[in-house]
Order: structure tokens, then C-alpha cells, then sequence
């Protein structure tokens, strides 16, 4: 009946409540949050919990749904969670210099996994993670996807 929205996303915020209302068709409230509001998530109320929290809280719940899977399955597109995005031409070399950092950080997931691995212990694969659960290039199928998100009148869906 409620769903209480995490204050760090507002893009997830805007998806949730598109799929309540266009693909699961849910008529429920949503209910904005300013500070950690899990232990409020029981009974009747869900909860939206994005990034590194859904490691340590995701599996304290019955019941769990990745907002880009249920993207998928209500358009058989990705979902775009997050793009490095300007309103204004930025320079070549910037553009050569932020393009050559992600290759760098691409071609060193091992390294990196590793290095955060500890945070997580066993219960979370960061390797697995970083090269299975995550899409870096923004190909034709995402502007796809990015696009009909952005499709949809977002200004209208109240929180």
C-alpha cells in the first residue's frame, strides 16, 4: 500500500513509480524519505533501496525486485541507471581523457574488485558484480531504452 522512496536516486525514484503505474499497475502511496527508513519496510509497506545498501539490506526481506529487470521485462530494453551527460559541447580532450579513464577501469575490474572485495566479505561477489551486473557502453538498445523512459510524462507522476 506504501512504498517509501530512498533519497539517493531521484531516477530510480522516477522508475519505480512509472512501473508501479504503467507495468505492475499498483495504486499505492509514495512516501519520500530523508535518512535510513528500512527498519520501517514491514507488512504493507515496501521500501525502495538503491546501490550498496541493497547488499547489506536486500537480504533481510522476503521479497526483492531489480528495478532494471522489471524495466526489461515491461520494454525488452536496458535501462540507463546512470551516463556522464553535459548541457553544453565539452572539449575533445576532456572527451579523450574521461573515455581513456573508463577503459582503464574496465580493463582493471579484477584489481578493483579485489581492492573493495574486503567491504563485503562473503556474502558479495564484487568481481561478479562489476563484470556481469553492470553494462558500460551506452549502445544503440540503451539510448533505446533511455529514450522511452524519458518518453514517458515523468512531470506528472507525483511523490
Amino acid at each position: 500500500k506504501t512504498i517509501l522512496l530512498d533519497y539517493h536516486s531521484r531516477t530510480s525514484v522516477k522508475l519505480v513509480q512509472l512501473l508501479c503505474k504503467h507495468y505492475w499497475q499498483l495504486n499505492v502511496d509514495f512516501v519520500p524519505t530523508t535518512s535510513d527508513y528500512y527498519t520501517a519496510i514491514k507488512g504493507t509497506t515496501a521500501g525502495l533501496i538503491i546501490g550498496d545498501r541493497t547488499i547489506t539490506w536486500g537480504p533481510k526481506f522476503n521479497y526483492a525486485y531489480d528495478l532494471g529487470e522489471a524495466w526489461y521485462n515491461f520494454t525488452q530494453l536496458p535501462f540507463v541507471f546512470a551516463a556522464w551527460i553535459s548541457t553544453q559541447k565539452l572539449p575533445d580532450y576532456f572527451i579523450n581523457q574521461l573515455n581513456h579513464a573508463f577503459k582503464i577501469g574496465v580493463q582493471n575490474i579484477a584489481e578493483i574488485a579485489a581492492n573493495y572485495q574486503p567491504t563485503y566479505g562473503s556474502t558479495f561477489d564484487v568481481k561478479h558484480y562489476l563484470s556481469h551486473a553492470i553494462s558500460y557502453p551506452l549502445d544503440t538498445a540503451k539510448k533505446q531504452g533511455l529514450q522511452q523512459f524519458l518518453s514517458y510524462n515523468l512531470k506528472t507522476t507525483q511523490i
